[in-house]
């Protein structure tokens, strides 16, 4: 009688042992990679960078749910409609150089164009054309697509340091990056343009652009004035997406908590994106 009780007891207490076991030798062995990891990047900073980036984005993705008024996507009505669309999209993740678009974020890019298939999109901010060309690639064949870059002449480009300025944007980025599309095979559905948004004439799109992406200079005052002419240039099913919306870029993340003071915006999970949707439960292709 007393063996089995015995018995009884030890088999109680084994699963605790082994659960005990599990841990401390995971635990363990998280020690000894980390040390690994470490020591690989000490002759290897890319590692560490990557380690440090990947920490900074998840603070950003926090920061976005307690930091500001902007909502979360899910709870809107195009957010539903993709989900029960359950389709697949034109998106590449090789491509995705510093400076542009991340791979989550062309793929939502792509999703949210081929969704609501705008006859008219105006891009701020072309850079290497990445997410123009998922804006091409993800539209009907009869879309227009208008892409608003630097002027072509960079001489007169002020190269500034500044973080109230464009963030360190330009000095960051390649002025002379080879473009992902070719305009002109494009049958006319591309129009480039160039110029300053700060100056650029937008009045002749007031009232008739279906999808605003907002890319461009990250200053407070650049956003807020390419903001109020997206607003002016939607059409009636129109929608702004901005991208760099996070700490990071604090003039984007001002402005557009400025805003949702008054108007409804989302943010996106896992990306950089906010969403403005003028007419919120009437956005079907």
């Amino acid at each position: 009688m007393n063996d089995g009780t015995k018995i009884r007891s030890n088999s109680a207490l084994t699963p605790y042992f082994l659960k005990g076991y599990y841990y401390v030798f995971r635990a363990f062995k998280f020690i000894i990679i980390s040390l690994k990891v470490l020591a690989y990047g000490i002759f290897h900073p890319s590692v560490i960078f990557n380690f440090l980036f990947g920490v900074v984005t998840e603070i950003a993705e926090f920061h976005k749910r307690c930091g500001g008024r902007v909502r979360n996507f899910r709870e809107a009505a195009l957010y539903r409609d993709l989900t029960a669309a359950v389709r697949f999209f034109k998106s590449n993740c090789f491509n995705a150089d510093f400076g542009t678009i991340r791979p989550m974020e062309a793929q939502v890019l792509a999703a949210v164009a081929a969704h609501l298939r705008p006859k008219t999109v105006f891009e701020m901010g072309t850079y290497t054309g990445f997410s123009t060309l998922h804006l091409i690639e993800n539209t009907p064949p009869d879309t227009v697509i208008y892409t608003l870059d630097l002027p072509q002449d960079k001489a007169e480009i002020v190269l500034r340091n500044d973080l109230h300025e464009a963030h360190r944007d330009i000095k960051n980025i390649n002025l002379n990056a080879r473009r992902h599309f070719d305009a002109a095979r494009e049958g006319g559905r591309v129009v480039e343009l160039f110029g300053d948004t700060m100056t650029f004439d937008f009045s002749p799109y007031y009232g008739k652009i279906d999808f605003v992406f907002i890319d461009a200079n990250h200053s407070y005052l650049y956003v807020k004035s390419d903001t109020e002419n997206a607003l002016r240039m939607l059409s009636a099913r129109g929608v702004i997406l901005w991208h760099d919306y996070d700490f990071i870029h604090p003039g984007v993340f001002k402005l557009i908590n400025e805003i949702a003071r008054d108007k409804r915006i989302y943010y996106i999970e896992r990306t950089r994106y906010a969403l403005y949707i003028k007419n919120a439960e009437g956005v079907r292709p």
